[in-house]
């Protein structure tokens, strides 16, 4: 197994705390009575989720070429 790049590190550590908080907010919604509450905050986890998968769709080192110019 090859060692990452110094960003596809930072880029799995954000998709990875993305998801941490993900899970959070979905915890506190299933623990939630407010019906109309939970549902925004399953909303907010939804949004996590998506921005996580998201930076794993992005081209290997785009952040990095971006910045290289």
């Amino acid at each position: 197994m090859q060692p990452l790049s110094e960003s596809a590190n930072s880029r799995h550590e954000r998709t990875e705390r993305y998801r941490r908080e993900a899970a959070l907010v979905r915890t506190i919604a299933e623990a939630t009575v407010d019906p109309q509450t939970r549902h925004e905050l399953l909303d907010v986890a939804r949004n996590y989720e998506i921005l996580a998968m998201s930076i794993e769709l992005l081209p290997p080192d785009r952040s990095v070429a971006r910045f290289a110019r």
